[in-house]
């Protein structure tokens, strides 16, 4: 994340977040690193210039990926904070429904997530896995 957004988005522990049931004990999140930046995307010549020049673009997309970032950058792949991660990020994908067949993206997470790590972790990941998504789901 830092390599396309350092001094714009990072990402903050916050121990207040844990309290949201629908996340777990997800104490991360994606903030601005300062006011102006949001107000600079607020502004109407950056919509329209947006608007314009973004085609297709997906603000959880963008999200899922600055998460698969974050976790390329953590050592231990099996740790707490990548589990709890790798959760958000496929409810978040789940509940927009961005996944369908081929499933391109989810099979580049799981490729991300088997690099460097055990068998005996990889049986952990694969029932997280399994458990959070719904490979039925066909695009239209």
């Amino acid at each position: 994340m830092a390599g396309w957004c350092k001094g714009l988005v990072e990402t903050y522990d916050n121990t207040d977040l844990k309290d949201r049931a629908i996340l777990g004990y997800w104490t991360l999140e994606l903030d601005f690193t300062h006011r102006t930046i949001l107000e600079f995307l607020d502004s109407e010549d950056v919509k329209v210039d947006m608007k314009s020049n973004l085609h297709n673009f997906d603000p959880v997309t963008a999200i899922s990926s600055l998460l698969v970032v974050d976790i390329l950058f953590d050592t231990d792949k099996i740790s707490q904070r990548t589990r709890q991660t790798i959760h958000v990020l496929l409810k978040l994908r789940q509940n927009h429904e961005l996944d369908c067949a081929p499933y391109d993206y989810l099979d580049h997470l799981r490729a991300v997530m088997y690099t460097d790590i055990s068998s005996g972790a990889i049986v952990h990941m694969s029932s997280l896995w399994s458990k959070h998504n719904d490979y039925r789901k066909v695009c239209n």
